[in-house]
């Protein structure tokens, strides 16, 4: 499966409930930014969008205490942003 394939199955993963937002997030990031660079997949109008889950994803924390102490994202902000961006992530098989 290429990178592209990849993170597109993994938003949709997410937005069905078959993934955690701990491990999508850890999953999103390394596949858009590090380990595949996924990015590059993508035109520059997707990537505008998908630069938008990837900066909430990138500061989401699971623990209470981290989000009291530093700037991150809770479950719940993170699942609104990628439901926020379900229509383009639908047209993104289009």
């Amino acid at each position: 499966m290429d990178k592209r394939r990849t993170l597109i199955d993994l938003l949709k993963r997410y937005l069905n409930g078959d993934v955690d937002t701990t491990s999508f997030c850890d999953d999103f990031c390394t596949l858009y930014f590090y380990e595949s660079n996924a990015r590059n997949e993508f035109d520059d109008i997707e990537r505008e969008q998908l630069d938008e889950i990837a900066d909430t994803a990138s500061f989401y924390s699971p623990y209470k205490e981290d989000r009291a102490a530093y700037p991150y994202n809770d479950a719940k902000t993170v699942k609104a942003k990628v439901t926020e961006k379900s229509e383009f992530i639908k047209s993104l098989e289009e």
